[in-house]
């Protein structure tokens, strides 16, 4: 029997499914949620970290074969810490590497860091002296028990191995979203006038004002799309007041939220994606553009574009976009249906979930 807990998200559902229709059935799902989980799955315990709940619906840590922690948050430290493991694994969120308290941050670019200043926020502050008391004293002993990192990133692998859970091997893992990455889309050609498509999320880490100035200065023609619909919302104000000096550029915001099949629709008439993040996030919108046929533009520092150029993507730098010619990848779509695909995804869960034969 393996234990599973994970954060109140879709991840956790599609997971879920995939282990059902998977036909994988020793194994505990725990969704860690302080009120009534917005992602609930019938039958799963949704439950605060450190309550009675919780307790009773993980029982002992050491009677399971493996414990996977799926985003491994400051608040799981001290629990890690406390608990003995026969084996521990690390399912690699992202925010979990990249986005601690303490880690100097450096996933935004110049302009967006000169644009994007926090206001003083005494929720955040808060939060702060609450992981630096009572979580972080147990950082590093939990690290130290972590035995496999979970990611399907080599170069994250060896950035969290370094940083953190320096004592871990690497395992091949990716979540699948709502819809399999090689779910065949059927794509109704757009009469709209051409466009691309920046970001995935109104998120400072997208770097948008860096995308839009270098996209002013190459005197980008075609139309901008930026999905806003979800993230900082004070980023975002910000976001727009600045995207006012550059009146060459046609800037369209997408402020509402879509349903899959008309954002589906929409990514798959787009003529470039631009991922300007410098830390991975978004891949489920940058896998199902591949599978689309789009080309996807990627900040270089991004370990995401490493990795896929070393598994043999047809994907570019941002700066490699210019007015005149946009790259038309021949072989992403293929390539995604053999590495990320859902047949993909049956073969990795049976190997790592399957219960060894004794």
């Amino acid at each position: 029997m393996n234990l599973h807990i994970f954060p109140d998200s879709v991840f956790a559902k599609a997971f879920y499914r995939n282990l059902q229709s998977f036909n994988l059935t020793e194994h505990n799902l725990v969704i860690i949620s302080k009120e009534k989980a917005k992602h609930a799955i019938e039958g799963i315990v949704c439950a605060p970290l450190h309550s009675l709940k919780f307790a009773q619906a993980v029982t002992s840590t050491h009677h399971y074969d493996a414990v996977f922690i799926h985003y491994f948050t400051p608040a799981l430290y001290r629990w890690v810490a406390r608990h003995t493991f026969k084996k521990l694994c690390w399912c690699v969120w992202g925010g979990d590497v990249y986005n601690l308290p303490w880690r100097k941050n450096n996933n935004f670019e110049s302009i967006t860091s000169a644009l994007f200043k926090k206001s003083f926020s005494w929720e955040e502050t808060i939060f702060n002296w609450k992981v630096s008391l009572l979580y972080s004293p147990y950082k590093i002993k939990a690290w130290l028990k972590v035995n496999e990192v979970y990611t399907w990133m080599e170069e994250e692998f060896l950035f969290t191995k370094s940083t953190y859970a320096n004592q871990a091997t690497h395992t091949f893992f990716y979540y699948e979203g709502e819809v399999p990455y090689d779910n065949e889309v059927v794509i109704t050609q757009s009469q709209a006038e051409p466009y691309i498509i920046v970001g995935n999320s109104g998120s400072p880490q997208n770097n948008h004002a860096d995308v839009l100035q270098f996209l002013n200065d190459i005197h980008f023609k075609k139309k901008i799309v930026i999905p806003v619909s979800y993230g900082n919302q004070e980023y975002v104000s910000k976001l727009k007041s600045y995207a006012l000096k550059f009146t060459n550029l046609s800037i369209q915001w997408l402020e509402e939220f879509m349903p899959i099949e008309q954002y589906n629709h929409l990514l798959a008439n787009a003529d470039a994606f631009i991922m300007h993040a410098i830390r991975p996030q978004g891949m489920g919108n940058v896998f199902a553009v591949m599978n689309m046929g789009v080309p996807v533009y990627f900040n270089p520092k991004n370990a995401a574009y490493q990795s896929l150029i070393s598994m043999g993507f047809e994907c570019y730098k941002t700066e490699d976009l210019t007015k005149e010619k946009i790259h038309q990848p021949a072989k992403n779509k293929d390539l995604i249906k053999q590495k990320f695909g859902h047949d993909q995804t049956k073969k990795i869960y049976q190997k790592l979930f399957t219960k060894p034969q004794l």
